[in-house]
């Protein structure tokens, strides 16, 4: 974390943003720059989406309907951790959910600028040139 992200303001005040639910999915695809604050809007989306998931598992089967309020607290919980851990530039990897982030932003992405993708590469060029 070493400053401002593309969106103007202080990188770990955004990425704590980000676990409001619903707001990861704009700053992902908002911030440009920090790869902190994408890493935390990916983690935020993937999280929320997986205690959805689990959420409307629950509703779907009747025997799990009085448990329905677990996942909500979950969703609770996550938020207001994950946050603290964002604000202070923490780059916490909640499990499985974080790895799955942090290898899509920071593995990924270095494979993109390492190749430079812009230029076709020379050895998947069926021509051979």
């Amino acid at each position: 974390m070493d400053g401002k992200s593309s969106l103007g303001y202080e990188e770990g005040t955004i990425a704590a943003i980000c676990y409001l639910p619903g707001v990861g999915f704009y700053i992902y695809f908002a911030e440009r720059k920090s790869n902190f604050v994408r890493f935390h809007a990916l983690q935020s989306i993937v999280g929320f989406l997986t205690i959805g998931a689990l959420w409307l598992l629950m509703r779907l089967i009747p025997a799990l309907h009085l448990f329905t309020f677990i996942p909500s607290l979950l969703a609770l919980v996550f938020s207001f951790f994950m946050m603290y851990h964002a604000h202070y530039g923490e780059e916490y990897k909640f499990p499985v959910v974080g790895s799955l982030a942090h290898k899509s932003i920071f593995e990924c992405r270095e494979d993109y600028l390492e190749t430079g993708r812009n230029e076709p590469d020379k050895q998947s060029d069926p021509k051979g040139k």
